[in-house]
């Protein structure tokens, strides 16, 4: 099944609550659903090779996070794929965790 979307104009002038964020916003939400390309990267995850694919922002996200925290982004990934609910999927899961890091407190 195939959502077709359509960009959202940006505003030239925003107004309201999201006046300071508005043109950001809309450039976020002209990327939802773009079919970004994925890259895809391997990780030995419990002895076992496993691919993850997701988009390079996040990979760098992903990179950045791992930099910060002075670890490998392999060791990210493998605790994420540890911890992650029964029948999630790694990218989704580390989509999840990229997103959660960012928004502690």
């Amino acid at each position: 099944m195939s959502m077709k979307t359509r960009p959202i104009a940006h505003p030239t002038a925003p107004a309201g609550p999201l006046a300071d964020h508005g043109l950001r916003l809309a450039h976020a939400m002209d990327k939802v659903g773009c079919g970004m390309p994925r890259r895809q990267r391997s990780f030995l995850i419990g002895g076992e090779m496993r691919a993850v694919r997701m988009p390079p922002d996040l990979w760098l996200a992903l990179d950045g996070i791992a930099l910060t925290e002075g670890v490998m982004t392999a060791f990210i990934v493998e605790q994420v794929a540890r911890r992650r609910a029964a029948g999630v999927g790694l990218a989704a899961a580390l989509r999840c965790f990229i997103l959660a890091y960012h928004r502690r407190d």
